[in-house]
């Protein structure tokens, strides 16, 4: 299926690449959160995770080990930029360039346009390896640039997840593994690269380097001299990974592990299923209802779109007519990898749709690994992807043939794809567009409080729980370290420690006078209203308290 002489993709056909890239961008997300100042779209969920994070980081030491510690955004239990999805490699990067600015300042949009670019850019590259014509690269575009997973990852559960928005890496990947020219070096920029996005893409990036290495083994005469080599090219490439991680501060956490393997999962109807866990449909169809709306299996949403699920069907009546004479042992391969990915995400809790059909336990070895990604059903998007390539490759094959019908074909697929996607596409849109949230903390009276300070301290600290935001903002516009963060991969018994001796500092009336201290009252704390009582009988003392909503704040 793989052609060792595909027709090279031109400067101009780059150019066209990027252009429907940009296109897509404006189509799916639009130009307004390309102004670094606006950052209001950013303060839901896990975006708001990304972009505080980054605020805190900025202002830290340009000179500091390790180059990513943030200490100041969770004090107490903070690791580092790589535990709040900060893309890494850009913000490390972009902090010296931006230390002079006082600002508000985001380069997530911009983000959001370099995602939707390489994804154009590698999709041609990666069909430019299967020897499809320049025609059908580009014809094909809109099937991978405005793809369901793609464009829901950046809108997931109303937020979005930036750093994971990042398909290009997956398709980077294939095209690695595709070239015959690739190198060992070559993988571990990737793997480098990957890294600085997210963890998550390191280990899909590893998963096909091995891929790669069991070409080159199998394809070899002397296979135990080949198979010695590659396994010392690879543990080089795997100590440069490891040292990586460690400089930009990723083994700060003492462990790089998490819950929710199993739970967040892929099922065997992940890319047939148009819907979403919040009732948004990726089709017009009102006949294709919703198979797999159940908690944890939204993380598996691959759905291929409608268009290219009959394109797929096609595809395959078409394919059995050449495949023994295309498929090589490099397609064996990746189509061996694809079921890894497969495996991998439907694990250990095997369904189809809503119902559950088998269970096996994980070993440890792979348990371990797989905790790295958590939600291993987003390794689903592997196949997604491999499936719509496989169809458009298999439709390009017939048109270089002649047939004119399969060239109409693809382009009536494509037009349909468009419209069908107009609903999902509308939601991400309004995802940038409208997104206004409003906090307890934009009253100006806080910021009356936070004047003068120089830390802010939650009782209990704040990690992703209630008003961690609202407190977060407050501290990063007064400039002050804060306990109120959303850092993923804590130090769990650093947590209770942590807040075990605050709550005894306040049952002390130990107050600092450097500090804004806010009790959040998640559960009721019996210490609120025994504060408010004091103040209210000695009102001269040199402590206030108010009650704000069910916030207790003590400003000494």
């Amino acid at each position: 299926m793989l052609d060792t002489r595909p027709s090279r993709a031109t400067l101009g056909e780059m150019l066209v690449a990027i252009a429907a890239g940009c296109a897509a961008f404006w189509y799916a997300v639009g130009v307004r959160v390309l102004d670094v100042t606006n950052v209001r779209w950013l303060l839901v969920g896990d975006s708001a995770q990304a972009y505080l994070g980054w605020e805190f980081f900025r202002k830290t030491p340009l000179l500091q080990w390790p180059l990513g510690d943030n200490p100041n955004f969770g004090t107490g239990f903070s690791s580092s930029i790589v535990f709040a999805d900060g893309i890494p490699l850009v913000s490390i990067g972009l902090k010296p360039l931006v230390a002079w600015y006082d600002g508000p300042f985001q380069f997530h949009g911009w983000w959001l346009l370099l995602a939707f670019v390489l994804q154009s850019v590698l999709t041609v590259k990666v069909l430019e390896r299967f020897g499809t014509s320049r025609m059908i690269r580009v014809l094909a575009l809109p099937l991978v640039l405005l793809q369901p997973a793609f464009l829901d990852r950046m809108r997931f559960e109303g937020y979005g997840h930036l750093a994971l928005s990042a398909h290009w890496l997956m398709l980077l990947g294939v095209w690695l593994f595709l070239r015959r020219e690739t190198t060992h070096r070559q993988w571990a920029l990737a793997l480098l690269l990957a890294i600085g996005v997210t963890l998550y893409y390191f280990v899909i990036l590893g998963i096909f380097y091995v891929g790669w290495v069991i070409v080159r083994v199998i394809g070899s005469q002397s296979k135990l001299t080949t198979l010695g080599k590659e396994s010392a090219h690879m543990g080089v490439s795997g100590l440069a990974a490891v040292v990586f991680i460690w400089i930009i501060g990723g083994l700060a956490s003492t462990s790089l592990g998490d819950t929710g393997l199993g739970v967040y999962r892929g099922t065997f109807t992940s890319l047939i299923d148009p819907a979403t866990l919040n009732g948004v449909s990726w089709t017009r169809l009102s006949m294709i209802g919703d198979v797999t709306n159940q908690f944890g299996t939204q993380e598996g949403f691959a759905f291929l779109g409608m268009s290219s699920i009959v394109l797929v069907i096609i595809a395959f009546f078409m394919f059995r007519e050449w495949v023994p004479r295309t498929f090589t042992m490099r397609s064996a391969v990746l189509a061996a990898v694809t079921a890894v990915f497969v495996a991998l995400a439907l694990s250990p809790r095997i369904a189809i749709g809503p119902r559950e059909i088998a269970t096996y336990q994980v070993p440890n070895i792979v348990s371990n690994v797989l905790s790295v990604v958590r939600a291993s059903g987003r390794l689903m998007w592997i196949p997604m992807y491999l499936v719509v390539i496989f169809a458009i490759v298999v439709i390009s094959k017939r048109l270089m043939t002649g047939s004119r019908v399969a060239l109409s074909l693809l382009i009536i697929v494509v037009l349909f794809h468009i419209v069908d996607t107009t609903s999902g596409v509308n939601d991400v849109r309004s995802r940038f567009n409208d997104t206004q949230p409003t906090f307890v903390t934009d009253d100006s009276q806080w910021d009356e409080w936070a004047r003068g300070k120089q830390h802010l301290i939650a009782i209990p600290p704040l990690s992703n729980d209630p008003r961690w935001l609202d407190l977060a903002l407050l501290a990063e516009r007064n400039g002050l370290t804060t306990n109120a963060a959303y850092v993923s991969r804590k130090d769990e018994s650093k947590f209770v420690e942590l807040s075990f001796r605050l709550q005894s500092a306040l049952e002390r009336r130990e107050f600092a006078s450097d500090t804004l201290y806010v009790i959040t009252n998640y559960p009721p704390n019996p210490e609120s209203p025994k504060l408010l009582a004091e103040y209210l009988a000695e009102p001269d003392r040199r402590l206030r308290v108010y009650q704000v909503e069910e916030l207790t704040v003590v400003v000494p």
